[in-house]
């Protein structure tokens, strides 16, 4: 396991190269145009049948749940 820095919205990995990503109370401090663009991202490095494991929590005032399907 190795761990990079970067921005969530622009992960510096390749498409599908990735067998496991996760977030751990991120998406809750994003802008929501940034946490739709930080899901992307994760879904475009991850490899097909790979893992994602996000864990976070609904903070007061953030409004509409972001849709994920």
């Amino acid at each position: 396991m190795r761990s990079i820095v970067g921005k969530a919205e622009a992960i510096p990995l390749p498409d599908n190269s990735q067998d496991a990503v996760t977030s751990i109370f991120l998406f809750h401090e994003l802008p929501p145009k940034v946490r739709r663009m930080a899901f992307n991202e994760l879904a475009r490095v991850l490899k097909p049948g790979g893992q994602l494991v996000l864990v976070d929590s609904l903070q007061h005032g953030t409004g509409r749940i972001m849709k994920v399907c």
